[in-house]
């Protein structure tokens, strides 16, 4: 299983939803798609898949999308000397509310409260920093990763390392 981080997108499923369907939906919808192809070749990006057209019709008539995004994780999301927000997930905000001709709404999130914030309809899509996990799958849906962080543990040759517990020696 790969425990790296994942930058990723989510989104609350429709709520007369079972839950049952593809969690990676082929995207059909060049409106909801745009947003990916042109940020750079290391984003794939789902905003929101067909099954979810409430959502983005509920979006086009508010004329707002609420994305929510951490601004704490440098160079996804963070704010400059002007605490301005600024950085790659800022950036694919931006560009999916221009895509979509709506205006963007940031609500400004920590990582406990993504998933929250989504369920309870305080925001229409995450864009962070994101490990995709059984767990969460159960309840919100996600994009294709297009980014990924791993972690490493490097250490002296001659030593061995058969746990995790093991690393507390060192």
């Amino acid at each position: 299983m790969n425990r790296g981080r994942q930058t990723s997108c989510a989104h609350r499923p429709p709520s007369n939803s079972p839950i049952s369907y593809p969690r990676r939906p082929n995207i059909e919808n060049e409106e909801t798609s745009s947003a990916c192809r042109h940020r750079s070749s290391r984003l794939a990006f789902t905003a929101l898949p067909a099954h979810a057209q409430d959502t983005l019709a509920a979006i086009k008539a508010a004329g707002k999308i609420r994305v929510a995004t951490e601004f704490g994780r440098s160079p996804w999301g963070y704010k400059d000397e002007n605490l301005k927000p600024t950085g790659s997930d800022y950036e694919t905000a931006a560009l999916l509310a221009k895509d979509l001709g709506v205006s963007l709404g940031l609500v400004e999130v920590i990582g406990p409260n993504r998933v929250p914030f989504l369920i309870s309809n305080r925001a229409d899509v995450v864009i962070s920093t994101f490990s995709i996990t059984p767990e969460r799958q159960k309840v919100i849906d996600f994009s294709v990763p297009y980014a990924s962080a791993v972690q490493y543990v490097a250490g002296d040759r001659r030593r061995t390392l058969n746990t995790c517990e093991g690393c507390v020696r060192f």
